[in-house]
C-alpha cells in the first residue's frame, strides 16, 4: 500500500509499523512521536479486525475476544485521542478547501471554507447501527467506533477539527469477501467508499460512504421489524457462505503455491558444479 500510494500520487509516503492488538505504553510512545513531527490535518482510523467467519458468541476464544475489543475500540480510541493532540496543535488559520465533489457544488453558491485545523474519520460499520447474528462481538466494537465519532464531532465542533463516524455496509475487501461489485445488499469499491467519505467530510458527522449503502440503509429502516429480524438472519447465513468460500479459495491458492514451491526446490545431484537450484 505504501508503494502504491507513493507511486500513484508522487507523495511522500513514511510508515510506522506496530500492533494494536496489544499496545503498550511503547507503542504509544512511538505513535505519538512520530504524529507530532508531522504536519498531519487528516487521520483516518481504519485499523480493525474481526473473526473469519460469524460464529455463535459463545464459541469465541477469550484470546480472540480480546483482540476484536482492543484492535476496534481500545486502540481506535487511542489513536483517535493522539490525532486530536496533534490537530489542536496546529495553526487554526490553516485553510482546508476539500478538493470533493460536494464542495464544487457548494462553492457555486458563494460559500467559502472555513478555517479548520483537520479532520478525523474513523471507520466504523452498518454494523454499528443493525444486528448482526453470528458478529455480534465486532458489532458492538464498532458502536462504539460510531458514538465515539458522532460524540466528539460535536465536542469539538468549534474547535477547527471535523471529526465523520464512517458506517458502510459491504466494501470489496477481504472481510467481506466479496468477489464482484453490485447486487444488492450492495457491494461497492474501497476506493468508492473512500472518496465518498472524503466528500461528507466538514458537512456530516456520519456517512454510509456511498449511495448504495445510503439506500441500503433506508429500505432497512423503513423494513418491518419482523421482516428485518428474518431477512437479517437469511444474509448472515448467505455472507457466511461467501467468506467460507472466498476462504477456501485462499486456502487452494495458498496450496498450490507451496506445491509449485516445492517441485522447483530441490537439490541437483547429476551435475557436481550445482549444488541446489532454488526459486
Amino acid at each position: 500500500a505504501v508503494n502504491r500510494i507513493r507511486c500513484n500520487y508522487e507523495v511522500e509516503v513514511r510508515e510506522l509499523s506496530v500492533d494494536l492488538s496489544t499496545p503498550t505504553s511503547e507503542t504509544i510512545r512511538r505513535l505519538k512521536s512520530t504524529m507530532f513531527q508531522l504536519d498531519i490535518s487528516l487521520i483516518i482510523n481504519n485499523a480493525g479486525t474481526s473473526r473469519k467467519l460469524p460464529e455463535d458468541f459463545h464459541t469465541i476464544g477469550f484470546k480472540e475476544l480480546s483482540r476484536i475489543v482492543t484492535v476496534n475500540a481500545h486502540s481506535s480510541a487511542i489513536v483517535t485521542k493522539l490525532a486530536l493532540e496533534q490537530l489542536l496543535r496546529r495553526n487554526r488559520g490553516t485553510l482546508i478547501e476539500p478538493a470533493s465533489s460536494m464542495w464544487k457544488i457548494i462553492s457555486m453558491f458563494g460559500f467559502s471554507s472555513r478555517p479548520r485545523r483537520g479532520g478525523i474519520i474513523v471507520v466504523s460499520s452498518i454494523t454499528a447501527i443493525f444486528e448482526s447474528p453470528g458478529m455480534s462481538g465486532y458489532a458492538a466494537t464498532k458502536a462504539f467506533d460510531r458514538q465515539l465519532a458522532r460524540s466528539l464531532a460535536l465536542e469539538y465542533s468549534n474547535r477547527g477539527v471535523d471529526i465523520l463516524a464512517l458506517t458502510p455496509a459491504y466494501v470489496q475487501t477481504p472481510l467481506s469477501g466479496a468477489k464482484s461489485l453490485g447486487g444488492f445488499p450492495p457491494v461497492v469499491s474501497s476506493l468508492a467508499c473512500a472518496n465518498g467519505a472524503l466528500d461528507s467530510l466538514g458537512y456530516e458527522t456520519e456517512t454510509t460512504g456511498h449511495w448504495r449503502h445510503d439506500l441500503q440503509k433506508t429500505i432497512m429502516d423503513l423494513t418491518p421489524r419482523w421482516i428485518l429480524d428474518s431477512e437479517i438472519l437469511e444474509e448472515m447465513n448467505r455472507f457466511s457462505e461467501r467468506k467460507r468460500r472466498y476462504l477456501d479459495d485462499l486456502d487452494e491458492k495458498s496450496t498450490m503455491t507451496r506445491s509449485i514451491d516445492a517441485s522447483v526446490s530441490f537439490p541437483i545431484e547429476d551435475d557436481a558444479d550445482v549444488k541446489e537450484t532454488f526459486l
